[in-house]
């Protein structure tokens, strides 16, 4: 925590890992470990945590790992209060507060029931990342773009953005996006008009 509250790099590596293991955990008590737990998912809920000590490190689960996002997927969302699904952009918004050792640096999460045009997301993600991405540490998500037969994976670090395909869509399975941004002082209004900026207008095609 003193090096979270101290050092810029700290922070950095823990939002750009997709692992993060807490180690020595016998030297602390529970209290101060479900702390730190909560401090660290908070500032990078994309990342798996293992815990360990030493003669004692837990084998790596690199399925469960892998599976992060696609869990992060189905938990962000959520019905909405009195059980009614919640309405477009966002089904439901979930943000992870600034912590006090960790200045600014939150975490904001977007899900949204409508497609996102490839062409309109490619170039309005270039230009963010290009121009206005001063703050984000990384973005990452699990994308329905119209048209395409799959769903894609977008992810960032920095001002580079990757969007690859990860697996067909299942027959029956509801089409939908969930994307993460991590940095310091994000907006999340401004994160939320640039998403939807992306999508497809009512009325076009969304196959």
């Amino acid at each position: 925590v003193q090096q979270l509250c101290e050092t810029e790099e700290a922070i950095r590596q823990i939002t750009f890992s997709d692992l993060l293991m807490i180690n020595k955990v016998d030297l602390v008590d529970q209290v101060e470990l479900d702390s730190l737990s909560e401090l660290l998912q908070g500032m990078n809920p994309l990342a798996t945590m293992y815990k360990g000590r030493e003669g004692a490190f837990p084998a790596i689960d690199f399925a469960e790992h892998s599976g992060r996002l696609d869990k992060l997927y189905h938990e962000v969302f959520q019905p909405a209060s009195g059980g009614q699904a919640g309405s477009f952009p966002v089904a439901k918004p979930v943000e992870h507060h600034p912590h006090r050792h960790t200045s600014a640096v939150v975490s904001h999460s977007f899900t949204l029931d409508r497609p996102f045009d490839d062409q309109k997301f490619y170039q309005q993600l270039f230009a963010y990342l290009t121009f206005q991405s001063e703050g984000l540490y990384r973005m990452k998500g699990l994308v329905w773009i119209a048209g395409k037969e799959e769903q894609f994976v977008v992810q960032s670090v920095g001002k580079r953005f990757d969007l690859q395909p990860k697996r067909p869509w299942e027959p029956g399975e509801t089409k939908r996006s969930v994307i993460v941004f991590i940095g310091k002082a994000l907006q999340r209004k401004g994160l939320e008009r640039l998403l939807v900026r992306c999508l497809k207008r009512v009325g076009q095609s969304a196959t």
